[in-house]
């Protein structure tokens, strides 16, 4: 896939990296000459010198033909213009942007850059989520942060401990799967008519915003580390 990448700094540069180690076509733009050759000579990529938001700069790099646009600069404002740019004067398929201060995501968005990523958002979200409690703990969040599967130890006190999985369907949450049991050294792939115990690790899918219900449902509460 050919791919234009804006921005030749720690992110950009590994990431043109990880491209390259997956047989994409790069192109990256770098405005600092040093740093621009630098990369050039180690990687062995084409960089364009210049500015990713003059036109010129942009034409220069052909990223009329790219199916995708990263911009990665570490100055939200220049990403923003970059885009501007880009989009108003060129049909790329899909634009991605790095937002660095979690704040300006919605702002991007509002401006109609539907694919923003934020390093910092995701991260402090990971770690809210990996400390909300010390029965759910998340495994992996996917889908930009709104999916994520969680583990839930069964307590003897919770309300599920001797239920069967038909028992409290009707409880769940909705967007909510119950995908797996881990009870001592088995794998239970759970069935109407399982029925949960003490000691249980229960794997189940959900959307980020049902993950405090569904622990509603499994132990009672949903408890916050302070």
């Amino acid at each position: 896939m050919r791919i234009t990448v804006i921005g030749g700094g720690k992110v950009g540069y590994y990431l043109v990296k990880t491209l390259l180690d997956h047989k994409h076509k790069v192109t990256l733009i770098e405005k600092d000459p040093d740093r621009a050759q630098k990369i050039a000579d180690e990687l062995g990529v084409l960089v364009i010198k210049g500015d990713g938001s003059d036109l010129n700069t942009l034409k220069e790099a052909e990223v009329d033909l790219a199916k995708v646009l990263v911009v990665v600069t570490g100055k939200d404002e220049d990403n923003l213009i970059a885009v501007q740019v880009a989009s108003e004067n060129f049909s790329i398929p899909r634009i991605i942007v790095r937002v660095n201060n979690p704040k300006n995501e919605e702002v991007f968005q509002r401006l109609g850059i539907e694919t923003t990523v934020s390093s910092t958002g995701t991260i402090a979200g990971l770690i809210e989520k990996e400390a909300v409690t010390d029965e759910i703990k998340t495994l992996l969040t996917f889908e930009r942060g709104s999916m994520t599967i969680v583990e839930a130890t069964i307590r003897a006190d919770s309300p599920v401990v001797d239920k069967s999985v038909l028992q409290i369907a009707s409880k769940l949450p909705q967007n909510c799967v119950l995908v797996t049991v881990l009870r001592e050294h088995q794998v239970i792939f759970p069935r109407g008519d399982t029925v949960l115990r003490k000691g249980d690790a229960l794997i189940a899918v959900t959307t980020l915003d049902n993950q405090d219900a569904l622990e509603i449902v499994l132990m009672g509460a949903a408890k916050r580390r302070v």
